[in-house]
């Protein structure tokens, strides 16, 4: 499998861990079933054009079909089933979908790694729960038109994690920085100096300052503005998560 293929393979996988994972943050009674049936949805959707990816590179079964048939299973019943109550057999659901999508991340970091550190699966997590948390963000925004007497407390808890999250994926990059100074020092190694940089202000600048911005409007309750700053920042992510990630699988080097 190439860089690239790779690369979109676990940005799909980012999308279908983070945006159901975090449906946990909200109230079914609240929000209503017809949130977590769009999030279902949008999860089924990008695990299975993930599938495609996998299968296509594999000419036999493979153990994992298994965990990914059961994942998008219980997506596809969720999507069609779920209710304004959240009921037993939809938390085991749940159970089902964050436990399979963390084996499936699990093993696709062991097979595409040439090594597997200590700080491999860290790093792609949190690559994963960055993605996942401002899409989730996104989404819940956009379910205010819905439903617009719902708490704000929801998307500062979402905005909470965003900071949470960049501050360790931050400490990563300054890490693996130190690590691997030698990669980035002299005039040979100016273009890596560039993608670092570009990196950095793409995906870790921008999406900090535009969250405090979010962060600040919610507080307002001015949802609608927070929403279309969260688009802009759905933007940013996807974009500086597929330059991070893209690098790491063809030149073997994080950002």
């Amino acid at each position: 499998m190439g860089p690239l293929a790779q690369t979109f393979e676990f940005f799909l996988f980012s999308l279908a861990l983070g945006v159901g994972g975090f449906s946990i943050l909200v109230d079914s009674k609240k929000i209503g079933g017809g949130f977590f049936r769009l999030v279902s949805h949008i999860s089924f959707g990008a695990l299975l054009v993930a599938s495609f990816f996998f299968w296509g590179t594999r000419g036999s079964f493979d153990y994992r079909v298994g965990i990914f048939a059961m994942v998008l299973l219980s997506y596809l019943i969720v999507g069609r089933k779920h209710e304004d109550e959240k009921s037993a057999f939809m938390w085991i659901n749940y159970f089902i979908q964050t436990v399979g999508m963390l084996l499936i991340l699990f093993f696709f970091i062991k097979e595409n790694s040439a090594v597997f550190p200590w700080y491999h699966f860290p790093f792609f997590l949190s690559s994963s729960l960055l993605v996942g948390i401002i899409t989730f963000s996104m989404t819940l925004g956009h379910w205010y038109l819905v439903t617009p007497k719902l708490s704000e407390k929801p998307l500062i808890i979402c905005t909470y994690i965003i900071w949470g999250v960049l501050s360790f994926k931050v400490f990563l990059t300054l890490l693996t920085f130190y690590l691997g100074f030698d990669s980035y020092s002299g005039d040979g190694y100016s273009f890596n100096i560039l993608m670092l940089l570009m990196r950095v202000i793409w995906g870790y600048v921008i999406i900090g300052v535009l969250s405090y911005f979010t962060y600040r409007l919610v507080k307002m309750r001015s949802i609608q503005s927070a929403t279309g700053i969260l688009y802009v920042m759905t933007f940013f992510v996807f974009i500086g998560e597929l330059i991070s990630i893209y690098f790491y699988f063809k030149y073997g080097f994080y950002l």
